[in-house]
């Protein structure tokens, strides 16, 4: 290993070997795997008392509290397979539990709703299940998000503890969200609803950031690294393509944020979903995943009151009034009445996709 880099303080991890705290389920074992610790990490799944999974980060912490570091802690959860300690499950029972609001007639209509969101609710959906089994499944995901938030506890607790909280930035974020109970669906899939693409987005640094300021205008999570720069004082290159984040910076509030998705590849239709095995659930979801992922190049912009996707690949587009329609239940986009503001986040869309386009030229042979 380069040894500037562990005289900074960076400690590097390596994907070729699992960690048993890493471990997921017997499905997932691989050569990569401890067996003896997988063993061990069954054995405290079974007592309900598994081993903190950022524990070695408080390792890190110790060893290099002298030196600079920059420390990143990937907790799995919460992630299939819904499990956790029993004892976090029985904090969300059932009678605590809300499913939220959701249409069964949602995605009947193939004039409104375009093709990529029924097959994914013909693979994702939970109509025909139990609802003890909907909820069941809710109260462990509830209580995997405490176990989460239990653990990130110890992490600024030893910050607090090594002198470390007022010189250190910590920023909380969360790669995708679940559908759980939303639209009748749980999992995730390729498209743009709130509870898939607004993600948990926390910066702290005591001192220099106010606490407790909430920024309600639209972000993204590429403006991170321009806002640690910032932070740091450090000029934020012009190719990158996010900006300092608000309320955390003196950087401006947003208007309006973007997401996309896909590589370009054919679509992912009913028809072919009908050639694979029933019933659906996971095993369609894993078999086709590659396909549903690479399938077309769609993009959304969003506002405080609007939510557009537009698909180039000829799907219908969505258009969500999150003032009216929070949960996203009604796309909006085929009325004559919404034309103009179509007209417009079509128009961010292309100013965004003009901007965001490679900024590098490509080096001649």
């Amino acid at each position: 290993m380069n040894k500037r880099i562990t005289s900074t303080g960076e400690v590097l991890g390596t994907v070729d070997y699992m960690a048993p705290e890493q471990f997921e389920s017997l499905k997932k074992i691989d050569a990569r795997a401890d067996l003896y610790s997988v063993g061990a990490m069954l054995y405290h799944l079974v007592v309900g008392r598994p081993p903190f999974k950022g524990r070695s980060s408080l390792a890190v912490l110790e060893q290099h509290r002298d030196d600079p570091f920059a420390l990143w802690v990937s907790f799995p959860d919460p992630h299939e397979p819904w499990v956790c300690p029993q004892s976090y499950a029985d904090m969300f029972s059932a009678d605590r539990i809300d499913v939220p609001p959701w249409r069964r007639d949602e995605f009947d209509d193939p004039a409104t709703v375009p093709e990529r969101n029924r097959v994914l609710n013909r693979i994702l959906g939970f109509a025909e299940d139990a609802p003890e089994d909907v909820f069941g499944v809710q109260g462990v995901y509830y209580g995997m998000i405490k176990y989460l938030d239990d653990g990130l506890a110890q992490i600024t607790a030893a910050l607090d503890r090594l002198g470390l909280r007022e010189n250190t930035i910590v920023v909380y974020c969360s790669d995708h969200g679940d559908f759980m109970g939303e639209h009748g669906m749980q999992c995730k899939g390729g498209v743009f609803y709130d509870c898939l693409t607004r993600v948990p987005l926390v910066v702290s640094w005591p001192g220099q950031i106010t606490c407790g300021v909430r920024e309600d205008s639209p972000v993204n999570l590429i403006d991170i690294v321009p806002t640690l720069l910032r932070l740091q004082g450090l000029d934020v290159p012009r190719s990158m393509h996010g900006a300092p984040l608000p309320s955390a910076t003196d950087s401006p509030s947003r208007q309006v944020t973007f997401s996309e998705y896909g590589a370009g590849g054919p679509a992912f239709t009913m028809a072919d979903l009908e050639q694979m095995e029933q019933p659906y659930g996971r095993r369609a979801l894993m078999k086709s995943l590659q396909w549903r992922e690479a399938e077309g190049r769609r993009k959304m912009a969003r506002t405080r009151k609007w939510k557009y996707v537009h698909d180039p690949m000829g799907d219908l587009d969505e258009l969500y009034d999150l003032k009216s329609d929070p949960w996203e239940l009604m796309n909006v986009a085929h009325l004559v009445e919404h034309t103009e503001v179509i007209a417009e986040m079509r128009l961010h869309l292309a100013d965004w996709s003009i901007n965001t386009e490679d900024a590098h030229a490509v080096p001649m042979p």
